[in-house]
């Protein structure tokens, strides 16, 4: 039998239970039917072999071996990543955060000392399928080689940056192709920070990739291709939605490398997944979007723990807005988007309290969301270039804005639909 120690209010029959604070009742958590269903739904895509976590959640034994780490990551709300305030869970598909409940049964399940009784069934964590094939959504209809780069052992510009490398791949169309989906997939993702792209119309060399500075709208009627970042999800769009790839269309990178003392070569591929021959999807989801940055960007104070940054775009048609990517580095702290409304209503979009570098993640609203014409988006940074912030690398610099991560950005990109 296992405590709790806080408020918590669980199912239990025909009624509900609220527990007071600091009681401790004595309530039965199983293994099998309480645990392993959290760690597998949130936690297993990454812990997993091949998974991109350092350690695998195979079986029950090797979760009591990690259960001291699981408890300090839950704790500090390092693990799950990217978390965002609760109360936006259930408008976010891809929130990664724990429920009340969900923290409640790990932590006390690991507090009375991982207990296992399987009493004759199969440990969960062993009967899960992951896909086998490399690519996150199965072999791709097109893969298009990236010229190799060059990833020396120490960086040009400190040992862990080099000067962000841009190129062109002509996607070789001959005709134009109804997109449903995309992943880039770097060989070498050690080394990997992160890859933007714009998709070019043929005889046009697009090189913007963020979008428009100064709180501008970017809105053509492009395809999109999938970016990568540490941690985020490749895109692929249901059965109704698709975005159009021209033929001759080319794809104009970004590539920005951090060396990790072991000279290599990245061979990175495109994975394009189309449509059958002859759908043409009704739901269009374009290269719409807008990248927030500030007009002006203010250096961040030496040993400020608490600097502000905010920008904003004001919508030039109604959209259906889909995702949000925050985007600072290593003094990142937290960062909140609001819509200001025509009518003069205000609400709150998204707002991610404990914002984390290592992991470049964007969101997704469950249903898309209406914004008319006219709504202001502001959104707002804030940075920690105090001497308690373990990721900066000199608080006592006043940061200038730079592409390198020892300086900072600061940008909200958001995309969207067209709203019919």
């Amino acid at each position: 039998m296992i405590k709790f120690s806080s408020n918590i209010l669980l199912a239990m029959g025909m009624g509900l239970i609220l527990m007071p604070a600091n009681a401790h009742e004595n309530i039965s958590i199983d293994y099998v039917e309480n645990v392993a269903p959290i760690l597998i739904n949130q936690c297993q895509s990454c812990h997993r072999e091949g998974g991109i976590a350092p350690w695998a959640m195979s079986n029950y034994q090797i979760l009591q071996g990690f259960a001291p780490v699981m408890r300090e990551a839950i704790v500090s709300k390092r693990m799950p990543p990217g978390q965002i305030n609760p109360k936006y869970a259930d408008v976010i598909i891809n929130h990664r955060t724990l429920s009340h409940v969900e923290e409640e049964t790990l932590l006390s399940w690991i507090d009375s000392g991982a207990p296992v009784d399987l009493n004759g069934r199969t440990d969960p964590m062993t009967e899960t399928a992951w896909p086998t094939s490399e690519w996150r959504n199965g072999e791709p209809d097109l893969i298009v080689e990236v010229p190799p780069q060059e990833i020396p052992a120490v960086g040009t510009m400190g040992p862990h940056a080099i000067p962000y490398r841009y190129a062109s791949v002509d996607l070789g169309l001959t005709e134009d192709k109804w997109l449903r989906g995309s992943e880039f997939l770097p060989s070498e993702p050690t080394v990997m920070h992160h890859m933007l792209n714009t998709v070019a119309l043929p005889g046009e060399r697009n090189t913007n990739l963020l979008g428009t500075s100064g709180g501008e709208q970017a809105n053509r009627d492009l395809a999109n291709i999938s970016a990568y970042v540490p941690g985020g999800d490749p895109d692929f769009y249901d059965e109704n939605t698709g975005s159009l790839l021209r033929a001759g269309s080319v794809v104009n990178l970004q590539l920005h490398y951090t060396p990790d003392g072991t000279a290599r070569t990245d061979k990175a591929r495109i994975g394009l997944y189309f449509h059958d021959e002859g759908v043409v999807p009704e739901e269009r989801m374009a290269g719409d979007c807008a990248c927030i940055f500030p007009d002006k960007w203010t250096p961040i104070p030496p040993y400020d723990p608490n600097f502000k940054q905010e920008a904003d775009v004001v919508l030039k048609n109604d959209v259906m807005l889909h995702t949000f990517l925050p985007h600072m580095h290593f003094r990142g702290k937290a960062m909140r988007a609001t819509a200001y409304y025509p009518d003069g209503e205000v609400e709150e979009l998204i707002d991610i309290p404990r914002y984390e570098y290592a992991w470049q993640l964007s969101y997704t609203w469950r249903e898309p969301k209406f914004l008319p014409e006219g709504t202001r988006l502001h959104v707002e940074g804030w940075f920690d270039n105090s001497a308690d912030n373990p990721m900066n690398p000199d608080p006592s610099r006043a940061v200038p804005w730079g592409q390198m991560s020892e300086d900072e950005m600061f940008f909200g990109a958001f995309t969207w639909k067209n709203a019919e």
